[in-house]
């Protein structure tokens, strides 16, 4: 996924839909170049990058997407995105509904939701 790719899907997505006044990206190489730059400023869109350390905001979504990966993807070669999609609304269901988070008391994810149950075993990981 070179810059050039980058800069023509935000051209793409830019002339489909409504400009946002911004989007957050992290400072990676293909989003700091003048010709993804000059896509968001012709577009008067305002660029907002993570920090050092931003990384670590997205260690929720990372955990699940690698557990999808794992626990669906992986166990269901799926040959394309049509196959891919009632997959992994399945696996979303069980994951929300049935599935039992330690982090969460041991408590799906719908179930602590719906409730507001506080119930969170939230751990640091040893160093």
């Amino acid at each position: 996924m070179t810059v050039d790719w980058y800069s023509q899907v935000l051209k793409e997505i830019l002339a489909i839909y409504p400009a946002p006044a911004s989007f957050n990206t992290d400072q990676g190489s293909q989003f700091t170049a003048d010709a993804f730059r000059r896509v968001s400023l012709e577009a008067n869109v305002q660029m907002s990058m993570d920090g050092k350390g931003g990384a670590i905001d997205n260690m929720f979504v990372e955990r699940l997407c690698r557990t999808v990966q794992y626990e669906e993807i992986y166990r269901n070669p799926y040959t394309d995105g049509w196959e891919l999609e009632p997959g992994l609304r399945s696996y979303y269901g069980f994951y929300n509904r049935r599935g039992f988070h330690q982090a969460l008391a041991d408590q799906p994810p719908d179930h602590v939701f719906r409730t507001g149950k506080k119930g969170y075993r939230l751990t640091k990981r040893p160093n």
